[in-house]
């Protein structure tokens, strides 16, 4: 089903992203489930879906931080030669519901670009061309105009 892409599960090495790791990656996805501090238990957990022969790598960083966010994309990018042509992206949380306007607050943050903003003008770059590639196509104009 997913055979050819690439994920990215942000808290991807526990919990319900583990599931959703799990899902992605014995549906064909090459998986990379991020992690910020448990480095033995998203090791434990990439063992485990290798010996369901998923295909499921672990990087650890933050969300919150451009950084870890360009050193992980980066990290993808060289091992699965990620692009921008159809992404799979995943944000969740489960919280208390008092916790929801801090998990809120995040997960909008989320939204905004967490990349540097040169990496960003070239990303942009090149989705815009892509965007130009299919709209040059008569069978996407064709679905537009049904």
């Amino acid at each position: 089903m997913f055979e050819g892409r690439v994920a990215l599960v942000t808290g991807g090495a526990r919990g319900i992203g583990a599931a959703i790791t799990e899902m992605l990656a014995t549906s064909g996805a090459a998986v990379a489930a991020g992690y910020s501090r448990d480095r033995e238990g998203a090791e434990k957990f990439r063992s485990q879906m290798r010996e369901k022969g998923a295909n499921v790598s672990v990087h650890q960083g933050r969300v919150d931080s451009a950084d870890d966010v360009n050193r992980i994309f980066d990290e993808i990018g060289a091992k699965y030669n990620a692009s921008t042509s159809e992404e799979i992206t995943m944000f969740y949380a489960a919280v208390l519901p008092e916790y929801l306007p801090a998990v809120f607050e995040v997960l909008a943050g989320l939204l905004q670009p967490s990349i540097r903003q040169a990496d960003f003008e070239v990303e942009r770059k090149v989705i815009l061309e892509e965007i130009g590639m299919y709209e040059d196509q008569p069978s996407f104009i064709a679905y537009e105009n049904a």
